[in-house]
């Protein structure tokens, strides 16, 4: 109490030569009273958080239990352990020691960091020991250090300092594999896909990525992430075929089926609690494993990647409130803007906002452009032409967007956009000739093939209005019968109700169809009801 008091604006008057009332007190009254010796060795000392005999010979101080031995007998604000052989200082005090040593000579201050970052190594404070030698000029030693250590400073989200780190160490070359991780973490929690096939193709060229993706599943699985993102798939064959079989590979392998149904497995990876967990919540959304979606993860960091697909499974089954919530709470602290822009649209559209819902599509675009992830782009495009379709904007931007998909060789690749594309092309067509049947037909197939069910309802009953139109009923009721299938898988009907929404004729001529009087399509048709939908 007495030192804050001496802290507060009425202490002004310069004490002991220091500006600092509560530093001139110091001065005056406790290192001024000491000898030479037990000065030198107060203010070297305070380095250390804790001071021990042993720690203090460490930093190169001389007779060190002497002289703890001396300061002992002087009253100080320190506390000392009950044998007298551990001494911690008052925070204030340490502070201005620790200013005190900050006016030693460059040579000296070098000389107390690398023994004192030396020591933290020593002990195991890696952490502590990194920052130390790094202001010590020893970026070498500090690398041995920050290579230990530098997957949790960034799974904790202390993205800066690792970031810090990885400048101080130099450029990629070689390098210990935890570091070459720690690089492709970064570029991946940054939505720099460009950045991290550009350290993958260093790797490459310097002739150690193949070793790097077998040492390091993590790196393997983010190098393989980068590259598909980045239009790459032979990049991405290679590294699968290096890599190991392990959870993280499992995951993003996973999250591929998304994009090509050679990759899709029926049952998804165990979560691990870490990271690469978003890869498979990523998937089981595309999936429509809505249900799977509502979980806590162990990792900060996959907990931040993870926070845009739970959003969007809450949007999905129509918890828009909830969804809301979520996305004010998380929408600064989620490393991963390019999720969060996928997945934030229809979640404003639900709540009425639609010139929203395209500025963050848009938005969406212009930064999957900026960081190399042509797929994110191709994504991005799909959802503005489904947004604008569903705002009844005009179509004949729509159908150019549209026609930019088709000609990107990416999209063959993409089985889910092309499917999507080929669903909105046959809707913008309204169904009414044999091009757009063959595009619904074609989307439907597509999206069971690849299994991606979230949105093969609406593909499904879009299918089901032009089947009708074009006079083939016992089709179209097989198109109806599947998207409310599907739909029941996700465990909820949300989005079915939002498309029947706009075509109500299909759940009509369904519930016409039923001999029964209380079927599944006639809940859908209450809900419909309930909606303001005529049916």
């Amino acid at each position: 109490m007495l030192f804050e008091a001496w802290r507060s604006e009425e202490h002004t008057a310069v004490v002991g030569g220091e500006a600092d009332p509560l530093h001139g007190y110091m001065s005056s009254r406790i290192l001024a009273e000491l000898s030479d010796a037990d000065r030198d060795f107060l203010v070297t000392a305070a380095v250390l958080d804790e001071v021990t005999a042993g720690r203090a010979r460490a930093l190169g101080l001389v007779a060190p239990a002497r002289r703890m031995q001396s300061l002992r007998s002087v009253r100080l604000p320190v506390v000392w352990s009950r044998d007298g052989r551990t001494m911690r200082f008052h925070p204030r005090l340490r502070e201005f020691l620790l200013e005190q040593l900050g006016r030693r000579d460059d040579e000296e201050l070098r000389r107390i960091r690398l023994a004192h970052g030396r020591l933290l190594a020593g002990e195991g404070h890696d952490e502590e020991a990194t920052e130390v030698l790094l202001q010590a000029g020893e970026a070498a030693e500090a690398r041995v250090c920050g290579a230990r250590v530098i997957l949790r400073v960034i799974e904790r989200l202390d993205l800066p300092v690792a970031e810090r780190w990885l400048d101080a160490f130099g450029p990629v070359g070689p390098e210990p594999h935890e570091l070459t991780t720690a690089r492709l973490m970064l570029a991946w929690a940054r939505d720099d896909y460009r950045g991290g096939t550009a350290i993958a193709d260093a790797l490459l060229d310097a002739g150690t990525r193949d070793e790097v993706a077998r040492r390091s599943e993590r790196a393997a699985a983010l190098m393989i992430y980068c590259y598909a993102q980045c239009g790459r798939p032979g990049d991405v064959e290679d590294i699968l075929r290096l890599a190991g079989p392990g959870a993280e590979v499992a995951a993003v392998r996973y999250s591929l089926g998304t994009m090509d149904p050679s990759y899709r497995v029926d049952t998804p990876p165990e979560l691990t609690g870490g990271p690469s967990d978003a890869f498979v919540l990523f998937a089981k959304y595309w999936f429509g494993h809505l249900s799977d979606l509502d979980i806590s993860l162990e990792s900060h960091w996959g907990t931040s990647l993870a926070a845009p697909w739970q959003i969007a499974a809450l949007r999905a089954q129509g918890h828009t409130r909830r969804a809301l919530e979520l996305y004010e709470r998380t929408r600064d602290s989620v490393s991963n803007s390019l999720s969060l822009h996928a997945v934030v649209p229809e979640l404003l559209l639900d709540a009425g906002r639609p010139g929203e819902a395209i500025t963050a599509l848009e938005e969406g675009r212009r930064l999957a452009l900026a960081a190399g992830a042509r797929t994110w782009y191709l994504g991005f495009t799909e959802g503005l032409v489904r947004l604008r379709i569903l705002d009844r904007r005009d179509p004949a931007v729509s159908m150019a967007l549209l026609d930019g998909l088709d000609d990107d060789p990416l999209i063959e690749q993409a089985v889910q956009l092309s499917a999507k594309a080929r669903a909105w092309r046959g809707w913008l067509r309204s169904g009414a000739d044999a091009d757009a049947l063959d595009c619904l037909r074609e989307a439907v197939a597509l999206l069971r093939a690849g299994g991606l069910f979230l949105e093969l309802p609406v593909a499904a009953v879009l299918l089901a209005e032009a089947e009708w139109r074009a006079g083939h009923e016992d089709e179209a009721d097989r198109a109806a019968d599947l998207a409310l299938e599907v739909s029941g898988r996700q465990g909820s009907h949300h989005v079915l109700l939002q498309v029947l929404g706009e075509f109500p004729a299909v759940a009509s001529r369904r519930i016409d169809a039923e001999a029964e009087t209380d079927t599944p399509w006639h809940t859908v048709g209450r809900a419909l009801a309930a909606q303001g939908s005529n049916i």
